[in-house]
């Protein structure tokens, strides 16, 4: 019978043949180099360990699995939000609680959103929205809506985290201090503002 680390690494799943030799080489620099120092002997033990290629292409498998099922985490818990009413797919629909049946209008976009848009989507801006009733009569509070690329529109207002970046990257004359948004159902970062840059 032969040797556990002589076995063929042939028979793998479609995900772990997405690990190209390329990759491979570096996830096993990763291992000799981070785990054992820079031992030259050992990182060619490693390299040649049919074994712990196929460790290797099982792990990254699994991280492509985990990968594809938080994606249809995200997307069912974006179907519930729709279903319960705190995401639209489209500005006709979006309802005010105070005033139904009374259309929104954009009131703007979201600083800095065009680097979180998919670039495969057309629109590289993504709009605030609020109820024109509410508008008219200030009235408090009044209801909005924001666009998230991953959520659609949602209601309600983004959320809105404090940044400042490293101090030694003001050093670099490359600081920078403002607010990061994120959409409050799925918490991906839709815009950003800063206020102050070295």
């Amino acid at each position: 019978m032969a040797d556990s680390s002589e076995a063929g690494t042939e028979d793998f799943d479609e995900f772990s043949l997405l690990l190209d030799e390329r990759r491979l080489k570096s996830l096993l620099d990763t291992i000799t180099i981070g785990g054992f120092g820079k031992n030259k002997k050992l990182k060619e033990a490693c390299s040649k360990d049919k074994e712990l290629k196929k460790i290797l292409k099982d792990q990254h498998a699994a991280y492509a699995i985990i990968g594809q099922t938080s994606a249809k985490i995200q997307k069912r818990k974006t179907d519930i939000a729709r279903k319960i009413g705190l995401t639209f797919d489209s500005i006709d629909k979006l309802a005010c609680e105070h005033h139904p049946g009374i259309h929104f209008e954009i009131t703007g976009t979201i600083d800095g959103a065009f680097i979180y848009t998919p670039r495969k989507d057309n629109k590289r801006e993504l709009n605030t929205y609020q109820c024109i009733q509410c508008a008219s009569e200030k009235h408090v509070p009044r209801t909005i809506a924001y666009d998230c690329p991953q959520c659609g529109i949602v209601l309600g207002d983004f959320e809105k985290k404090h940044y400042r970046s490293p101090e030694e990257s003001w050093r670099a004359l490359a600081g920078r201090e403002g607010e990061h948004y994120h959409c409050t159902l799925c918490g991906i970062q839709i815009g950003e503002h800063y206020w102050k840059m070295s």
